[in-house]
């Protein structure tokens, strides 16, 4: 049997069990990642930042912001803009 989370033991144990009741019995249905991060991510790169004829990253500050909020839920970029849009509407960090 997989892990439920496999970079979190907390984590899978929690979603076995937790305050004494088991947890949901169908958590392996769908199969199990062995590996977290996307083995296709270098081939979605080029949508984010550029990239050379040899295959190197032209990282700018710009490029950079992209790769990362890419990391988000939408939820969570509508929270991040508000929060930066408190900042700068109050001439300082939340």
């Amino acid at each position: 049997m997989c892990r439920a989370s496999p970079d979190d033991p907390a984590s899978h144990q929690y979603m076995v069990r937790v305050d004494g009741m088991k947890g949901w019995g169908r958590w392996y249905e769908n199969g199990c990642r062995l590996e977290l991060e996307n083995p296709d991510w270098r081939q979605c790169l080029p949508e984010y930042v550029e990239v050379t004829e040899q295959g190197a990253v032209e990282l700018s500050l710009d490029s950079a912001m992209q790769v990362a909020l890419e990391q988000f839920t939408l939820s969570e970029r509508t929270l991040l803009a508000n929060l930066r849009a408190r900042e700068a509407s109050s001439g300082g960090p939340a």
